[in-house]
């Protein structure tokens, strides 16, 4: 396993050298040579409205998903023009993707399928097409902060159809392994866990509690060569608890699950968030005030890399408990109080 050091070292010399293939020459802010590195997560289109605060915002990277399936829909055709697109406009805001590598093509995946299914696991059949399609990703973005293999796969919301703990460690053994084998320096990272607790999981059968999933795809001594693991410490799920404190718990949970099966290996946030809208609404300034001391307790933590979920509110969103994380208004022009105290709570200048 690759000490996180020696990746962002490896990254702030790659910026130098440009993106290498794939289109023109980003050259995004170095990282910080100390403390968090700190971005959001979003679901960024390339010449959207409200892009440009973007830059004011002081992060160093946005958290982005790629879709394998939209590449490559026809299986040896990759086509990755819109990634590309993506790319390069973060890089004019002086920002970096994170890539989460998601949804599998219904060529290669779990289920036939007619019509593209979102967040359609692999088959194992084709968990090294998946390996290799992240190790071209990587290649093609020396740049990346990393790649993510997947998002939150120990619930049926995102492996479709439904989540195996024992797959999907194949599928990460065989990511990580791939990538490095590339001679690619981009880090490669377990997906965080959606924060499911045993009480949820036994509601809801098909959902693996988090510390249980992140046990079964680290334990021992053929565990998957990540360089970090992901870890999704929200409180939007529980009930009757200060979401600051829950969320805080929730990544105690998480980071001390991590040491006891992969001690060593760095756990990055790459989501965490405080909604203003829906049921679990708090306050504008409760948003802000709560990420100040949650991005506090990461940062306590000795945790590298915070992903903030989400920079911009969602008008109509898949699910309903996704209203109101952005810390821009869904009218892509208003900042909420959280825009630029996330910021300044993780040491970081805000325009």
């Amino acid at each position: 396993m690759r000490p996180l050091a020696a990746s962002v070292l490896a990254l702030a010399a790659l910026i130098a050298a440009g993106a290498g293939c794939g289109g023109s020459d980003p050259e995004p802010e170095p990282l910080p040579e100390r403390g968090p590195i700190f971005g959001f997560n979003e679901a960024i289109a390339a010449d959207g409205p409200g892009n440009e605060l973007l830059a004011d915002s002081g992060a160093s990277f946005v958290r982005v998903a790629l879709s394998w399936a939209a590449v490559e829909s026809r299986e040896g055709e990759r086509d990755f023009t819109l990634p590309d697109r993506i790319r390069d406009e973060l890089a004019e805001h002086g920002l970096r993707p994170l890539w989460v590598v998601t949804s599998a093509p219904c060529w290669a995946g779990a289920l036939p399928c007619e019509r593209q299914r979102i967040s359609l696991a692999p088959s194992p059949d084709h968990l090294d097409d998946y390996a290799d399609f992240a190790a071209e990703v990587a290649e093609r973005y020396p740049e990346a902060l990393g790649i993510e293999v997947w998002n939150e796969p120990n619930i049926p919301n995102f492996w479709r159809p439904s989540p195996d703990a024992g797959v999907y460690r194949e599928l990460l053994a065989a990511t990580a392994d791939a990538v490095h084998a590339s001679g690619s320096e981009v880090p490669v990272v377990m997906a965080g866990p959606s924060p499911t607790t045993p009480e949820m999981a036994r509601e809801e059968v098909q959902k693996i509690p988090f510390v249980e999933f992140i046990e079964e795809v680290m334990a021992g001594p053929d565990a998957p060569e990540v360089d970090a693991i992901g870890t999704h410490p929200y409180s939007l799920l529980q009930r009757d608890a200060d979401p600051v404190a829950e969320t805080i718990r929730l990544l105690e949970q998480g980071t001390a699950a991590a040491e006891r099966v992969a001690p060593g290996v760095p756990v990055w946030v790459t989501e965490v968030g405080l909604t203003t809208a829906g049921r679990n609404a708090v306050t504008p300034q409760f948003q802000a005030e709560g990420l100040t001391r949650v991005i506090g307790a990461i940062e306590s933590a000795g945790i590298p890399v915070i992903t903030i979920h989400r920079f911009f509110d969602q008008e109509d969103p898949p699910f309903a408990f996704e209203q109101g994380f952005g810390v821009v208004a869904a009218d892509r022009r208003t900042r909420k109080p959280a825009f630029c105290a996330v910021a300044e709570a993780a040491g970081v200048e805000c325009g």
